[in-house]
């Protein structure tokens, strides 16, 4: 159970321009990894399955059927172009409904033409709300909202705002390397413009102590917790920091992982005295109202997604809504192909009538490393020579650039795939062959991409159809957070109408695959529980080594602010 901190001076917020009837605003009172490899599904333990079965999806009557028609083989041309036309209609109108001025929090207008560059004009409501408030009052906050709401551009926001407007550092916390890469890249690219440092830390790369020229550290959790322990005993963490952003804080219940980030923002809370800002942002948290409280943050909850997403499940040919309604069924083709398994056939089938369009993309998890090379490699050899003409000579291109970047080397199941446009992503690669991959992906090169589920979590790499090989992670039962991280990859904003995934199950899963589908997510818990001795004995450990502990009453005050804070 998290800290369930109260402060008496909490205001609810009176301006109605907060209170959007699609918003629910709520305020209570009172990798690689550290030795150089990436975090695997492999370390995911595996989650009880809660025993009420979910078999009705709230909303779902017209709104799935409406969307799911313009999926039917069998449906009249002129039908299915009108069912297309409404959709886009919807998605054009939820635009306008969704998108406002700007909100500048102050920054120069050079900030607002960068952003134009990169496609983006306007806000959507909910964020320009949300920076207005943040830029206003300066509180803490905790976003809860699906995958591609544009979470990112508030952080993004609020970080050059504290670097710019506030004269303080930033500190910007993320689960994989993949991601800490990919986002100091992103902020690297504000801040060439805008004249101020970003580093990235993970692995062995990023500079402790936290140098004084550099403004944003983007950051693994290990190396968040040795940053932040280093500016404590050296006396500048209240002095410099003046922003902490916590992207996939749903990640504090992940045992160790978990015990690490949430020791991280309790040492913010206790040594920050309040001086300190911090958002929080996930896509799959329940009980955010909680996490917020223990934050000592405003909460800001809602279901809104740019484009809307269809959830399928995939059995014997057939698909199926999360509520077990036939939707349609794909014709078998194994005849007319190389000899594979009937589950290759299957993600054969499903991954070929969407790249038939070579704009569209599909994205495959599966539950292990060898999993996503052994799909890909398969892929290769099913899909029919005409497909490697498409895009050949910036293939070709790709493969001498990843050629290069090894010093002559790669992996030939890779060299062979991207001919195709299929590639795989995980562990296996490096830092420069994921940076040209996702590039590559991200352009439309590559079409196809098998990965593990760490793309899951955060890696700007949607695709229009998202398949999920099976229902495992490594050897444990995927749990419905990590389902939903999948298919939150699912739709391009501004390119699809709408985006699909599509589960593949065994006629004998069926039930779990549908409780999988439809249970409601699993409460964020506390990996500092007080009643676990080894906790317990990690949080004194910890007191003592840093520099808040340097007495027993001051070891004492700490855990005692701890554990009065709990429920």
């Amino acid at each position: 159970m998290l800290i369930n901190k109260r402060r008496n001076d909490f205001e609810t917020f009176s301006s109605k321009a907060f209170l959007p009837q699609s918003l629910s605003f709520q305020r209570e009172e009172g990798e690689l990894t550290e030795d150089g490899k990436c975090y695997e599904e492999d370390d995911v333990e595996e989650e009880e399955w809660k025993e009420e079965y979910f078999l009705e999806m709230e909303g779902e009557d017209s709104y799935f059927v409406e969307e799911s028609l313009s999926l039917f083989d069998d449906v009249p041309y002129e039908m299915e172009g009108n069912l297309e036309e409404e959709s886009k209609t919807k998605k054009m109108k939820m635009e306008e409904e969704k998108s406002t001025d700007w909100e500048d929090c102050s920054l120069p207008a050079i900030v607002k033409n960068l952003y134009r560059e990169k496609g983006i004009t306007k806000q959507y409501l909910w964020q320009n709300e949300c920076l207005s408030n943040l830029n206003r009052f300066g509180r803490n906050l905790v976003v809860s909202l699906p995958t591609s709401g544009g979470k990112t551009l508030v952080a993004e926001m609020m970080i050059m705002k504290t670097v710019l407007v506030d004269k303080k550092k930033v500190i910007m916390v993320l689960p994989y390397v993949s991601i800490v890469v990919e986002k100091s890249n992103q902020l690297n690219e504000f801040g060439n413009k805008l004249n101020f440092n970003v580093e990235g830390y993970y692995g062995g790369h990023g500079t402790i102590p936290l140098p004084h020229s550099t403004h944003v550290a983007i950051c693994t959790i290990e190396k968040a917790h040795s940053l932040v322990n280093h500016l404590i005993e050296e006396e500048r963490l209240i002095k410099e920091v003046g922003l902490v952003v916590v992207d996939e804080l749903h990640m504090l219940d992940e045992n160790d992982r978990g015990f690490v980030l949430e020791l991280l923002l309790t040492k913010i809370l206790y040594m920050g005295k309040g001086g300190i800002q911090i958002i929080g942002m996930s896509a799959t948290i329940p009980n955010v109202i909680e996490i917020a409280n223990w934050l000592l943050a405003d909460c800001y909850i809602s279901d809104f997604r740019p484009v809307p997403l269809v959830e399928m499940l995939f059995v014997d040919n057939s698909l199926y809504s999360p509520s077990g309604e036939l939707l349609r069924s794909i014709p078998s083709k194994e005849n007319t192909i190389q000899k594979k398994s009937k589950e290759m056939h299957e993600i054969y089938q499903l991954t070929k009538e969407v790249i038939s369009n070579s704009d569209q993309s599909v994205l495959i998890f599966c539950g292990t490393k060898n999993e996503t090379q052994d799909v890909a490699s398969d892929l290769a050899e099913m899909f029919d020579s005409p497909i490697a003409l498409i895009h050949k000579e910036e293939r070709e291109m790709l493969i001498q650039k990843l050629k290069f970047c090894n010093s002559g080397g790669l992996d030939p199941t890779l060299c062979k795939t991207i001919r195709f446009g299929i590639a795989f992503h995980n562990s296996s690669l490096t830092v420069d062959e994921r940076e040209l991959l996702e590039e590559a992906y991200s352009n439309r090169i590559i079409n196809v991409m098998v990965s593990t589920s760490t793309l899951a979590a955060g890696v700007n790499l949607p695709a229009r159809r998202v398949i999920l090989k099976n229902m495992f992670v490594g050897r444990n039962l995927l749990n419905n957070r990590v389902y939903k991280q999948m298919c939150g990859r699912a739709g391009r904003a501004g390119i699809d109408s709408y985006g699909e995934s599509v589960l593949i199950s065994k006629r004998n899963q069926n039930n779990q695959s549908f409780k999988l589908m439809n249970s409601p997510l699993d409460e964020v818990k506390s990996c500092l529980c007080i009643s676990s001795s080894r906790g317990l004995k990690r949080l004194v450990l910890d007191a003592i080594g840093g520099r808040y502990s340097s007495t027993v009453q001051f070891i004492f005050s700490f855990i005692s602010e701890l554990t009065k804070c709990r429920s």
